[in-house]
């Protein structure tokens, strides 16, 4: 298991003098720091010796054995999403004291808490870009981040290994699903948007449990809408007075050709004023109107018993 942090100061004592032989040298992936009576800190790396001379004034006030070492850390840090969910950043990276001066100066014991608000400013600055479905971009860019960013003041962070989830990942779930859900659904109504008349009424009677009515009322209600439309700008126009009656002849002829197609062929053709004409209240014989098949050669033939009638001439 990897330790949550560690106390970069081996060893801390107090009034370091010459009577007492001085300081023993650091040992390999240790320093040695020396504070002064007058504050100084003095550094003494593996191999080396305390300054002779600041002994002989007097020694020192402390001196702190630092651990140079690198220590592999583990860290937790909770970051705020784009779309209100809360990432939960795990981070496993090595750090390494560089400037053993400033740990004794500062006294770090905590190496975890030393850099978790460093941590936490550089992943929210990422988190809160991203929402709680892009995990996996969110990971790529804070290791990104991580990498090229500049570590903490005395410090060498490396070596990170990012994993992000989000809290209360079951509501997740079901968010994902959901989204997924609608991406679908969107691309089939794309599809039908783009598509026939019949393409349209097929998707209305499939999500209706295959009732036409809805798509066949919306259509006749928005045929009304229009023809309506299409009436009241005539009417505006008709009774403008601008037009002349050439013209007003036109645009009513116009007008009625587009709400019964059917009427300017049967004008043309006499058929209507052929029927007016000709048929009289009563049945249809043969196909005819009643008072051609009144004077028709078959009705003749009826009434005179099959007979031609007398002929003097013939």
């Amino acid at each position: 298991m990897i330790p949550q942090t560690y106390d970069p100061i081996l060893k801390y004592r107090k009034g370091v003098t010459p009577y007492l032989g001085g300081p023993r040298r650091p040992e390999p992936g240790t320093a040695l720091v020396l504070e002064r009576r007058d504050g100084t800190l003095d550094v003494v790396l593996p191999g080396e010796r305390p300054a002779a001379a600041t002994l002989r004034r007097g020694g020192y006030r402390a001196s702190y054995l630092i651990d140079m070492s690198s220590h592999e850390l583990a860290l937790a840090v909770a970051a705020p999403s784009a779309d209100g969910w809360s990432f939960n950043v795990t981070l496993r990276f090595t750090c390494r004291v560089v400037d053993p001066r400033l740990i004794a100066r500062v006294r770090y014991r905590d190496m975890a808490r030393a850099v978790r608000q460093w941590m936490n400013d550089a992943i929210r600055g990422v988190t809160v870009a991203r929402k709680a479905v892009e995990l996996a971009q969110v990971e790529s860019d804070i290791r990104a981040l991580l990498r090229r960013a500049k570590s903490p003041d005395g410090l060498e962070l490396s070596s990170f290994f990012v994993s992000v989830s989000v809290m209360d990942s079951e509501d997740l779930v079901a968010a994902r699903r959901a989204v997924a859900i609608e991406e679908m659904n969107r691309a089939a109504r794309r599809a039908v948007a783009a598509g026939t008349r019949e393409d349209m009424l097929a998707h209305m009677m499939a999500i209706n449990g295959g009732d036409p009515t809805a798509f066949l009322k919306f259509e006749r209600e928005m045929q009304e809408q229009e023809d309506k439309a299409r009436l009241e700008a005539t009417r505006l126009v008709l009774e403008s007075g601008t037009l002349s009656a050439a013209e007003s002849a036109y645009v009513s002829g116009l007008l009625l050709n587009q709400a019964m197609p059917w009427s300017s062929r049967t004008l043309r053709s006499g058929r209507i004023r052929d029927q007016i004409r000709n048929t009289l209240p009563g049945s249809v014989h043969n196909g005819l109107p009643a008072i051609e098949a009144a004077d028709s050669p078959a009705k003749q033939d009826d009434d005179s018993g099959g007979q031609r009638p007398y002929d003097a001439h013939g």
